[in-house]
């Protein structure tokens, strides 16, 4: 991860700069921060840091993200922005894994997000939905596909994509996976058994 100089003009007080991520840059003393929220010792909290990045990296690359030691800096640069605003952050690891996953959701494409809505749609409800509870069952969505491995993220979000031409569509993906239409259909349909239980279990209040 690389650390930008300090920039000229910046306040004493980084809670009164509101950026957007885009615009926030990692600097020297908010990377020291990061580092120190590992360990108090300088040189474990550098072995901490650098293990863990390594494991992010891997948790990107079995997501199948391909510019996985990018999101990682992207993880970090937010984890150690939510620092250096004076967040108390009790356990980096499992605070820089929730941030890593919001990332993770971030890569998804615009399709992914309308094959969602026909997934949403397929999944019965007990309640008339308002748009609060529609945005948070979409919510859950991410959270539980984000929990499966990427072939099966991958092939239920393909599998409702442009539902005009999804016979076609589907006739594709069963040829391509070397089975049968209704083998298609089982398939998918156990996933979103797997996304309907989730599901359940996320909308529900704790």
């Amino acid at each position: 991860m690389k650390v930008p100089p300090q920039e000229t003009g910046q306040q004493d007080d980084p809670k009164s700069q509101r950026v957007t991520h885009a615009q926030w840059e990692l600097t020297p003393e908010a990377f020291a921060k990061l580092l120190a929220s590992f360990s108090p010792d300088e040189e474990e909290a550098s072995k901490l840091y650098l293990s863990f990045h390594l494991k992010l990296v891997r948790f990107f690359e079995w997501k199948g993200c391909r510019d996985a030691e990018n999101l990682v800096d992207v993880t970090f640069n937010r984890v150690a922005r939510k620092l250096y605003e004076g967040q108390i952050i009790d356990n980096v690891y499992a605070f820089s894994r929730r941030v890593a996953d919001i990332v993770y959701m971030e890569t998804w494409k615009p399709e992914d997000r309308l094959a969602e809505e026909e997934i949403i749609e397929s999944i019965p409800s007990e309640t008339i939905e308002d748009d609060d509870i529609r945005e948070r069952r979409l919510k859950c969505l991410d959270e539980c596909l984000a929990k499966e491995v990427s072939e099966n993220r991958a092939l239920i979000l393909e599998y409702f994509s442009q539902e005009a031409k999804a016979k076609e569509i589907r006739r594709r993906m069963a040829a391509r996976l070397g089975i049968p239409l209704n083998a298609l259909r089982i398939r998918v349909h156990r996933i979103r058994e797997k996304l309907e239980k989730c599901l359940e279990v996320c909308m529900t209040p704790a």
